[in-house]
């Protein structure tokens, strides 16, 4: 008998799962078999009866299937993206072990009294009371080593006791103590979500080790890459179920061009906040999305046809400012510039068409008078 009577079993999850559901009826039915399997294994997740990885045949034998009709459910399986495979090709579930992670996790917090990220403060001192291990007003500690300010003296002394005096309290009324601030567990503000959230070890409240673009005045700078092959890395072993090499690889391959440091971090982030059930597709499709943003261009610079356009128009008043001068024998026009004018003169009728304008007339002096008119 196993230590392990029961199953934590989410249905929502196990309906919502869209690779699942891809699935046959028979290959679902193959797959909870080998949940119930893999809940009563050591280590906990794998398929695995006694240290030893379960064949077709034994599977098939467990389960009072035939073996064609298991190798084709469990072929499905596998095409599918259900189960994982770890060293020596053995079956293993990635929520299983993350969820057992995550129970080893609270136990030892447990043990020692609670998350040590939502464990109260020490209780301090009582505002206005002795503070604790605080030296005399001469500054001087036990056996005369000098360890505070030195007494005031002189007309100040008067003042500083004044203000003093007024400070505390009158009489032996105890001093005002401050009020305690209730804190919020954040795993239950989070909502239902909450209880696919693995442990936090990319470390968000570290000193350094923050998300992209946050840090404190004073802070040492935020090391990128020490943190992606840290806790980075750590977490996506838990979460996909890699080994060591196989996830420093990984963050290799996401890296490569240089400059990614950033987007990688922020999609570790949102991988985690959303608990992916396959984080490395998940964050493949976020860096896909980073870069193409990236690369895209920019909006279109509307005020750079400016120049061109005033340059147009500039150039279209001197050359019928130069016709009407050859028209009155003072100036000559060549057939480039007359081809030009043409030019100039059919768009400057498109956009005013375009924009629902009057033209511009061609020439504006009158024509010039012969001797015989």
């Amino acid at each position: 008998m196993t230590d392990r009577p029961w199953l934590k079993f989410y249905t929502a999850d196990w309906r919502a799962d869209p690779r699942l559901r891809s699935c046959s009826l028979a290959a679902r039915g193959l797959w909870m078999e080998m949940l119930c399997l893999m809940h009563e294994a050591e280590p906990y997740g794998h398929l695995l009866i006694n240290g030893r990885p379960v064949g077709d045949r034994q599977l098939a034998a467990l389960c009072g299937a035939v073996p064609d009709e298991l190798a084709a459910a469990k072929a499905e399986l596998d095409a599918a993206g259900v189960f994982s495979l770890g060293d020596g090709g053995v079956v293993f579930s990635r929520r299983m072990v993350r969820d057992k992670a995550k129970s080893d996790q609270g136990r030892e917090w447990g043990k020692r009294g609670g998350n040590p990220a939502l464990k109260p403060p020490p209780p301090g001192p009582a505002l206005g009371g002795p503070a604790a291990g605080k030296p005399p007003a001469g500054g001087l500690a036990a056996g005369g080593l000098a360890v505070g300010r030195p007494a005031a003296s002189g007309p100040s002394a008067g003042r500083l006791a004044a203000r003093k005096s007024a400070a505390e309290p009158a009489g032996d009324a105890p001093a005002p103590r401050r009020r305690a601030t209730p804190r919020v567990n954040p795993s239950r503000a989070r909502g239902p979500e909450s209880r696919n959230q693995t442990p936090d070890p990319i470390g968000s409240d570290t000193p350094g080790v923050s998300a992209p673009g946050a840090g404190a005045p004073g802070a040492r700078p935020l090391d990128l890459k020490t943190r992606l092959y840290g806790d980075c890395r750590l977490w996506l072993e838990q979460a996909a179920g890699l080994a060591e090499a196989r996830a420093r690889a990984q963050i290799g391959k996401w890296l490569k061009g240089g400059g990614r440091e950033q987007r990688l971090i922020a999609a570790f982030l949102e991988a985690q906040r959303c608990s992916a059930a396959d984080p490395i597709p998940y964050i493949t499709r976020l860096m896909q999305a980073a870069d193409d943003t990236a690369s895209a261009p920019g909006p279109p610079d509307r005020t750079a046809p400016a120049a061109p356009a005033a340059r147009r128009v500039s150039r279209l008043a001197h050359l019928r400012n130069k016709r009407r001068k050859r028209d009155q024998g003072i100036a000559y026009l060549s057939a480039d510039e007359e081809a030009e004018l043409a030019a100039l003169e059919a768009g400057a009728a498109g956009a005013a068409r375009e924009t629902g304008t009057v033209p511009e007339a061609a020439d504006t002096a009158p024509a010039p008078q012969g001797p015989d008119s």
